[in-house]
């Protein structure tokens, strides 16, 4: 990555951490807690600013994960902004929409609302300072069934493990299915964006196409959402930590597991197809 893009990226960490900041605390919630006291810096006044110099970093982080898509994706500059910032911010949207008992029924379409027009100007900035044409032929994304699978099942797992083994703050017991039903919902999504985009990243070796998705696609939304979760309300950075340790690890299990079974299965079965088909439609 040159100089003059990560300044860009920078450029853009800064604008979206600036936007984050007038939409999440200058324009909060009516329904602001249900549960959860508030950050003690946020009563302090101390919180947006803290937010906002946290916020630049991981925002530059999360939106120079455009970087590995940039070379491969096919398609006019709009087309590749608009593509990539969708995914992203669809993952952040079910973040944001986890059941907890701290969030109200409001809060649900709010938070949606602020986070579809954050990655809305992201999708705009992406498109004029970074994307790139290109209108080659690219193979299409299609859908892994089996890798879907993988992924609603191990995130299921490790939200089972924060849940029912570690404690992590969550919903109380009587409503403890919603959760779970939240995690295979997150994991199918994943395992959705993972199909979308795994033809384009820039790696193509098996094991470093996991990682890359993995670390440089989904940790940064996750560490995000996180950092901030916990900059807001008044709640136990351990538990942050354990959510976001495992979320990731299911994520990079996940993709090793799909890397080295799910899609060259796929593609081996699809080339014993088209070999069969020609073998059964050659001339006599």
């Amino acid at each position: 990555m040159g100089r003059k893009r990560l300044l860009r990226y920078l450029l853009i960490g800064l604008i979206t951490s600036g936007l984050m900041v007038i939409l999440f605390y200058w324009f909060k919630n009516p329904t602001f807690q249900g549960v959860l006291a508030p950050n003690p810096l946020l009563t302090s006044g101390l919180s947006p600013w803290l937010a906002l110099i946290v916020g630049i970093p991981l925002f530059t982080w999360l939106s120079s994960a455009y970087d590995i898509v940039d070379r491969r994706l096919p398609g006019s500059k709009n087309t590749k902004a608009i593509f990539f910032s969708l995914l992203q911010g669809i993952l952040l949207v079910l973040y944001i929409t986890e059941p907890l008992p701290h969030r109200l029924l409001a809060d649900y379409a709010l938070n949606t609302v602020k986070v579809t027009l954050l990655f809305v100007i992201q999708a705009f900035i992406l498109q004029g300072l970074l994307a790139t044409e290109r209108y080659q032929t690219g193979k299409r994304p299609f859908i892994y069934w089996r890798a879907i699978c993988v992924y609603a099942i191990t995130f299921l797992v490790s939200r089972w493990i924060n849940y029912a083994l570690i404690g992590v703050y969550a919903e109380p017991d009587a409503f403890i299915s919603a959760s779970y039903t939240w995690a295979v919902l997150m994991g199918v999504t994943i395992g959705l964006v993972f199909c979308s985009i795994q033809r384009y990243l820039t790696k193509q070796q098996r094991t470093a196409k996991a990682l890359q998705f993995s670390l440089r696609f989904f940790a940064p939304l996750c560490v995000s959402y996180h950092v901030l979760f916990g900059l807001y309300y008044h709640i136990s950075w351990g538990n942050l930590i354990s959510r976001t340790a495992l979320d990731i690890l299911a994520v990079v299990v996940a993709s090793f597991i799909v890397m080295q079974w799910q899609v060259n299965e796929y593609d081996n079965s699809m080339s014993e197809h088209h070999s069969n088909y020609h073998q059964d439609n050659a001339p006599c």
